[in-house]
């Protein structure tokens, strides 16, 4: 039997694993079905009664190849029942139920990738149940004649931890996935030129690019933008795009120079929003680390001294840096704002590292597809390797457990790494789901896409006792989750406060239209708050801001100033007053962080850490006060 014809059989049976999800309506070619057994009590509407696992060998001419495959329950006639792979070949597809005729179930293959692209509608198969409980598998047409037995397997239940959500649309192939400003998760359906949005119940929305064929299939990334909005690529129109979480989306065309010469080469392969507000990318067709402006042109290009390094994967590090991968050149990069660059030699050859992220140990964290290992390199250059042997780990993030999680493109598994390399697994329910990308959620729970399963995965972290709040009495339309660590200290129209465990310490929430604090200098009396806070406070004879920085809360711009207590607080008690209350100076020794924000929904919105603990303590409170803030969802005032 000619190779190309087994491609395709295999992959028919294979799309039947590949899809657990619930059936979507698709246009099939025809096909010649059985006619129905008159003497039938009743034709099934469905291929419930295979609706599993099935396994076995087939034998056509003088080849024998392993099957297995997997039908979705309700899978219909004229719907997609799963999708199959044959990773010897390779060859993947998609079944569609064509028929059924007592026992036997007539499947045609689709969407066939692999050696075996192309082939469809040359060939008609069949599945059929046996009394014994083994299923038939019959291949008929361009494919010659060729049959097997499989048998069902017994897959074991999955972890009651992992929860899987189907993909409205049918082999979307989903790609980049990112929390969003709005509580929920967006993700890229690369296959099907869509952006697509999660809730945190699992419902999922749909939104069609305008321009037709522009993400690159399998390549869609996306990120949080300083606006507010999520940017995504559109590698194949050489185009940048914008969505609000309303779904309104924008394009803008990047210059030329974006455009590739290479095969290998493409525009852009990670966004994100930098320490300076704005947005940047990594571009492997520009061999750069490029500054865009909001209407996707360039507003500086830093390019790598490595002649075609391939950058992908970029992340802004705990020092204000930009972190990247050079998977090309086998190094990791680092680059201050202005362009000053530092790279570090990767220990493995040919590591094909991919995706970085920061950990919960404030270094960074990367993947390496190539050595099967995970990688973490400390602010200062020192890099550390984990063996995640047979995985083939593609996607990372950081955990709300303080573990580092992984995607394993190989191995159908998800990954959890403590910070010392400890690796644990859960493997996924749907065979060959094939994991993807991954991201933590703003409800504290782990996302991941499955690009050939059609589902996105929910890894549920939650359960470690998060409150989700919402206050009644503070005058700002807010949500956010905490952990039992914190407990509320007051609510009242103007401020939200917390304490932390046992700390002589606050985080409160300020509506600064009706707060009062200490005039910047002596006799430091009380004035209205003012209307530039940002610069005023930096001015402050009271407070010496130590740091200043962009940051995001709940998808909006603000600022963050770190700022230690001056000499000059001696004995001052009330120099912030918000009602009755007010924040105490009278320790020299006092820790600050203000994160303003300017404009929430047309309200200004002040967030403020203070505590009279020991430096690394306050560390300590606003790592956990940052797991809150990121949360954060406002509502409309």
């Amino acid at each position: 039997m000619k190779t190309r014809k087994l491609l395709v059989s295999i992959l028919m049976l294979v799309s039947i694993l590949l899809s657990a999800c619930a059936p979507a309506t698709m246009s099939v070619p025809t096909a010649v079905v059985p006619a129905a057994d008159p003497t039938a009590a009743q034709v099934p509407g469905n291929a419930d009664a295979i609706a599993g696992t099935w396994s076995g060998t087939a034998t056509g001419g003088d080849s024998n190849f392993q099957i297995t495959t997997t039908i979705a329950k309700s899978c219909a006639i004229g719907s997609v029942c799963g999708p199959f792979d044959i990773p010897a070949i390779p060859c993947s597809g998609e079944w569609t139920l064509m028929g059924i005729s007592g026992t036997t179930y007539q499947m045609q293959a689709g969407s066939l990738k692999g050696k075996c692209a192309g082939d469809e509608g040359s060939s008609s198969d069949s599945l059929q149940l046996l009394d014994d409980g083994t299923l038939l598998y019959k291949c008929m047409g361009g494919c010659g004649e060729e049959q097997g037995i499989l048998q069902r397997v017994i897959v074991e239940a999955p972890n009651p931890q992992l929860v899987e959500h189907a993909i409205p649309t049918s082999a979307s192939e989903p790609g980049g996935i990112v929390a969003g400003p709005d509580g929920a998760v967006w993700f890229v359906e690369t296959a099907v030129n869509k952006i697509a949005r999660i809730s945190s119940d699992g419902i999922i929305t749909e939104y069609p690019v305008p321009t037709a064929h522009a993400i690159d299939r399998d390549q869609g990334f996306l990120a949080m933008g300083p606006d507010g909005a999520l940017w995504f690529n559109e590698d194949r129109v050489n185009q940048i795009g914008r969505i609000t979480v309303a779904g309104e989306i924008t394009e803008f065309a990047l210059p030329d120079e974006f455009k590739p010469t290479r095969e290998e080469d493409s525009p852009i392969r990670a966004i994100v929003t930098g320490p300076d507000g704005a947005l940047w990318v990594t571009s492997s067709s520009l061999n750069a680390v490029v500054k865009l402006t909001m209407d996707g042109k360039i507003a500086l290009q830093y390019t790598l001294p490595q002649p075609h390094s391939g950058p992908v994967g970029m992340v802004v590090g705990p020092d204000g840096a930009l972190w990247f991968v050079e998977k090309s050149a086998n190094q990791i990069g680092r680059m201050t704002l202005d362009g000053k660059l530092s790279e570090y030699a990767l220990p493995d050859k040919s590591s094909s590292a991919l995706r970085i992220t920061v950990g919960p140990d404030k270094s960074m964290w990367f993947t390496m597809i190539g050595a099967n290992k995970i990688g973490r390199i400390s602010t200062d250059g020192k890099i550390t390797t984990f063996d995640a042997a047979g995985m083939g780990p593609v996607g990372i993030t950081s955990g709300s457990d303080g573990a580092l999680w992984i995607t394993g493109y190989y191995s159908n598994e998800i990954g959890r790494m403590t910070t010392d390399g400890k690796l644990t697994k859960l493997q996924i329910p749907t065979e060959v789901s094939v994991p993807y990308h991954i991201a933590a959620g703003p409800d504290g729970n782990i996302w991941f896409t499955e690009q050939q399963g059609n589902q996105i995965g929910q890894i549920q972290l939650s359960a470690q006792d998060l409150t989700t709040f919402s206050p009644k009495a503070f005058d700002l339309p807010i949500t956010f989750s905490y952990g039992p660590d914190w407990k509320i200290d007051s609510e009242v129209s103007s401020q939200l406060s917390f304490t932390y465990k046992d700390y002589d310490a606050y985080f409160s929430f300020v509506d600064p239209k009706t707060a009062k604090v200490a005039g910047p200098a002596a006799p430091y009396s009380v004035i209205p708050f003012p209307d530039d806070f940002v610069n005023w406070i930096q001015a402050h004879g009271l407070i010496q801001v130590v740091k200043t920085q962009s940051v995001l809360v709940g998808g909006l711009p603000g600022t963050q100033m770190d700022a230690d207590a001056t000499p000059a607080c001696g004995e001052k008690t009330s120099w912030f007053l918000v009602g009755a209350g007010g924040w105490n100076c009278s320790f020299v020794d006092g820790h600050y962080r203000f994160i303003y924000l300017d404009d929430v929904n047309g309200q200004r919105l002040l967030i403020m850490t203070q505590g009279n603990i020991s430096a690394q303590d306050f560390m300590l409170m606003t790592d956990a006060a940052q797991d809150v803030l990121d949360t954060v969802v406002f509502g409309n005032p």
